[in-house]
């Protein structure tokens, strides 16, 4: 019924109501009327009409105040009809397989259609042919298994998921390439994000642990190939994905212990150096693959041999028993592993960072040497504090969380927050180096119950790119707050290889005739980038001028939409010429300019703080 209906049928209700109050009181009258022997015509029709008015009145008293009322409600249902057309579009976006609120059929389902529909996936697979025929001993020994378990249908027997669980290790644990082995029955453990998948085969860990998942498995009595059963196994891929960053391959199976179906995701990563990227939607990209429904055996074959790649698996993180319990997992590179952790003797969280090889280890003991050059009683608090330190790992504190323009309550906040950055900036000056990443990943904020006047601070972190002043070296930091100059550097590298090939002698007309042609190293391996090749002296305007880009990306984050960080480094690339381009106009412009020039004049004096005062003042009320 549309509103038009709905107040037909109102008015209609009420002249009912009108006239069947008219009714009434007319007989109650006449009553009165007979009772006292009064029959003159004249009265009784005055006394009609007068009933009658007296109940248009009180009709037209209920019509004012059912107006009011609908003038009020109109905007109200309006807000209400906005407010579910909001709902629905968010529900849209909510509706990611990794968010462990989606627990009813119809959602998952609608994921799972989105998903098929979308370029990046390739459903309905035929499993290769390779692991579907042959009498290997591998394929021996997945034809048995599968017999095993076909004879536990009905599949939600409360019994058969422990006796999977201790089937299905018999298979799997043939694996031993990446650590002991295990099957496990966790169809009762909400551990993955609030999410409890049937069965679960870890690595190395013989209790339930998210962080050591290789492979989920869930059991469906009937209907296997549904949506909904699809769009559940990619929820648990998706919440395993955010425990186990660095690991590209997720595997899910499905099966009622007689035909199955495997899902794959691969969470996609620029091919360039890990080290450099940020948390941005342009490095990374997500495959689906789908095999459709075959027999178990056959399932079990490609699970095996997916499972059999390195970057299917989850990395043993390695970590010392004085680190505690595991909370989270932060950052996964080649070389070492970020965790948030839970130190019992401490009662308290930190954060730690431990090397997973060698080279890991040397990166360890450089910011370990740092992060001490750089403790002091007065140090600021944007400053983190070291906790302990091993030869192959250590901890700080505080545990802060991501910095998001939106955390903060007012300008004043922000101000305060961007002048902790400025002081820790400072205090790393100080201490003759230069941090060479400032960016956001690599700042976070802390609730401070210290100060009534500002809810959180800010704090500088990873200092494992820091450089000494003046001391030569390549550029190691993030691409986004890499130097102009070094960006010029890489241009004058192409344009002089440019005109070697074309056998013509100098530069290109523009080339900055600043730079001079001894600083370009000469080109090197495919292996190598090239900021490898370039060396530069670090100095304290750099860190000032990065800071002047992440004030951008705080206050205009639109100047980097669809913006590849990656290809920065990449020659003659479009990023990089945003990048230049960038920073033309912020040399030209009447605001920034004044505040490039303050950045490019900074020296490790112990004036940052008193300098960038005014110019924060400024820049907030942007």
């Amino acid at each position: 019924m549309d509103s038009n209906q709905y107040h037909e049928s109102m008015n209609l209700k009420a002249q009912g109501y009108v006239d069947k109050a008219e009714t009434q009181l007319w007989n109650m009258f006449s009553e009165m009327l007979t009772t006292c022997e009064i029959s003159s015509p004249p009265i009784l029709v005055g006394l009609r009409y007068g009933i009658r008015g007296i109940i248009n009145c009180l009709v037209k008293d209920v019509q004012a105040i059912y107006a009011t009322c609908n003038s009020t409600l109109n905007p109200l249902q309006n807000i209400v009809t906005e407010l579910t057309s909001i709902t629905e579009t968010f529900h849209e976006y909510a509706l990611l397989p990794s968010n462990p609120a989606i627990k009813s059929s119809r959602s998952r389902a609608q994921v799972w259609i989105d998903t098929e529909s979308h370029p990046n996936t390739r459903a309905n697979l035929e499993v290769p042919t390779q692991h579907s025929t042959g009498t290997t001993p591998l394929n021996n020994s997945a034809d048995q298994v599968a017999a095993r378990l076909a004879h536990l249908s009905p599949a939600h027997d409360i019994n058969n998921y422990a006796q999977a669980a201790t089937i299905l290790e018999t298979f799997f644990g043939q694996q031993m390439t990446f650590g002991p082995t295990y099957s496990l029955d966790t169809h009762r453990h909400r551990f993955l994000d609030d999410l409890s998948p049937d069965i679960c085969v870890q690595r190395n860990s013989s209790s339930i642990d998210k962080f050591n998942v290789a492979l989920v498995l869930d059991i469906k009595q009937s209907y296997l190939s549904t949506s909904a059963n699809k769009g559940q196994i990619l929820d648990y891929l998706h919440s395993l994905a955010s425990c186990q960053p660095g690991r590209r391959t997720f595997l899910g199976i499905l099966t009622d212990f007689k035909s199955a179906e495997l899902i794959k995701v691969i969470v996609g990563i620029a091919k360039t150096r890990r080290r450099r990227i940020s948390d941005h939607l342009a490095d990374t990209t997500t495959l689906v693959r789908h095999y459709r429904s075959q027999p178990l055996s056959d399932i079990l074959k490609l699970a095996y041999a997916e499972l059999s790649a390195p970057e299917a698996n989850p990395r043993k993180l390695s970590l010392s028993p004085q680190s505690g319990t595991l909370i989270k997992v932060l950052q996964l590179s080649p070389h070492t592993v970020v965790a948030v952790v839970r130190i019992s003797t401490k009662a308290t969280n930190c954060v730690v960072k431990a090397a997973l090889n060698s080279q890991g280890a040397l990166d360890i003991s450089r910011e370990v040497e740092i992060l001490t050059s750089l403790q002091h009683s007065r140090k600021p608090s944007s400053i983190p504090s070291l906790v302990y330190s091993l030869p192959r790992e250590f901890a700080i504190q505080p545990v802060g969380r991501a910095f998001r323009l939106e955390a903060f309550r007012n300008t004043r906040e922000l101000r305060a927050a961007l002048r902790d950055i400025v002081c820790a900036l400072e205090w790393v000056h100080k201490h003759n180096l230069v941090h060479r990443d400032v960016r956001t990943d690599n700042l976070v904020l802390v609730q401070d119950h210290t100060d009534s006047a500002r809810s959180i601070h800010a704090v500088l972190i990873d200092f494992d790119r820091s450089a000494k002043i003046g001391q030569p070296t390549t550029y190691e930091g993030g691409y986004i707050c890499c130097p102009e100059e070094l960006l010029q550097k890489l241009c004058s590298r192409a344009q002089l290889h440019s005109n070697q090939t074309n056998d013509t002698p100098g530069v290109y007309p523009g080339t900055p005739m600043s730079i001079s042609l001894e600083d370009v190293a000469e080109l090197a391996p495919a292996s190598q980038a090239p900021l490898d090749l370039i060396t530069y002296q670090p100095h304290p305007k750099h860190d000032f001028l990065a800071f002047v880009i992440l004030l951008n990306q705080l206050l205009f984050p639109f100047t980097f939409q669809r913006y590849a960080y990656h290809l920065v480094e990449k020659v003659d690339s479009k990023e990089q010429r945003r990048l230049l381009d960038l920073w033309g106009s912020l040399k030209g412009s009447k605001v920034w300019g004044p505040i490039v020039q303050c950045a490019e004049g900074m020296q490790a004096d112990g004036r940052a703080a008193e300098v960038w005062d005014a110019w924060l003042e400024i820049v907030v009320l942007l």
